[in-house]
């Protein structure tokens, strides 16, 4: 009978967390409806334990020991879950700024004739491919 007990309260806390970190964004869609899924397999296994204790083992210390050992790999599953999603995330955010900028430099290099759009400030004082510093014609005055 507890072990029925240690497993709903197992599966609620799994489908709080996998809940909370689906909406805060920790994890993708695909992930917390997969723990959402683990979550109630658990809770069907509660049921079985407490119409069926012979099935569940319980009195078993090795059933025991195998409970604690899978919980420990479920929150480290989820963890990982956690971290692909962040990982997901970012390499998402670094594509996009690997676009822009390649982007912005094929702009640049067909508005400047080949030179780099962006000097820099030395280059400007210079009058360096920006020609934004020196003048390089004859003045307008007399």
């Amino acid at each position: 009978m507890l072990l029925g007990w240690v497993l709903a309260a197992g599966a609620l806390c799994l489908a709080g967390v996998a809940f909370c970190w689906g909406r805060a964004g920790r994890l993708s869609l695909g992930h917390a409806t997969a723990w959402l899924l683990i979550a109630v397999c658990l809770l069907l296994a509660a049921v079985i334990a407490w119409v069926r204790p012979a099935l569940a083992g319980a009195g078993s210390s090795a059933f025991v020991a195998l409970l604690v050992v899978t919980a420990g790999l479920v929150i480290v599953a989820l963890a990982h879950a956690a971290a692909l999603t962040r990982l997901d995330e970012r390499v998402r955010r670094l594509a996009q700024e690997v676009a822009l900028l390649r982007a912005e430099s094929s702009v640049g290099q067909a508005g400047s004739g080949g030179a780099s759009a962006r000097s820099s400030p030395a280059q400007r004082a210079n009058g360096g491919p920006a020609g934004s510093g020196a003048m390089s014609g004859p003045s307008d005055g007399v």
